[in-house]
């Protein structure tokens, strides 16, 4: 990666693997900020209020807005708009998911995220 990236927001609702991630992000220093919100409800309030994010990591089984949720509501409402890559990062290994999340055009990635995958993803 040559550019560093304004932001990359963790949208999870497990403390540890925010602590995790975020740390693996600040070691390979690929960003300038790391907000953290732990549902989609939470994540949409933040970029209605903010510039969004460059990447958004996001989980899929969270309390109040999953993440399917959350890829529904932010792609109709900012497809054309904004140009935040999204990557679900999940411990689910169902093929429904993956599936649901490629109609998305998204990549999947599975926990705990690694350096060469989250390079690679990027």
């Amino acid at each position: 990666m040559s550019e560093k990236l304004n932001s990359i927001m963790l949208v999870d609702d497990d403390l540890i693997t925010n602590f995790l991630h975020s740390r693996l992000i600040k070691k390979l220093n690929i960003s300038s900020s790391i907000v953290v919100t732990e549902n989609g409800e939470e994540a949409l309030d933040y970029i209605c209020q903010h510039d969004p994010p460059d990447v958004i990591l996001l989980d899929l089984n969270m309390p109040v807005m999953n993440g399917f949720e959350f890829l529904k509501v932010f792609y109709k409402k900012y497809k054309n708009k904004v140009k935040t890559k999204v990557i679900v990062l999940s411990s689910s290994i169902s093929r429904k998911d993956r599936s649901i999340a490629s109609s998305y055009g998204v990549p999947f990635l599975t926990k705990p995220l690694s350096a060469d995958e989250l390079l690679n993803a990027l």
